[in-house]
């Protein structure tokens, strides 16, 4: 899983997704456990298009 991009809510715009992360470290990638794996496979399978165009992401209330 590679995490190349930060999520914000910008005022009068909505949600945006920038191209980079706050810092350099946050480019990054990484293993998760298979059972976060099997989670997104699961969340994969039934979503619909625009959900694809969103991404993922956790919001203040959860996914």
């Amino acid at each position: 899983m590679t995490f190349g991009g930060t999520v914000i809510r910008v005022a009068g715009r909505g949600v945006l997704v920038q191209e980079h992360t706050k810092t350099i470290a946050g480019m990054r990638t990484i293993q998760p456990p298979s059972w976060v794996m099997d989670l997104l496979k699961r969340r994969s399978a039934t979503r619909d298009r625009a959900a694809e165009k969103r991404g993922l992401s956790m919001g203040r209330s959860g996914p």
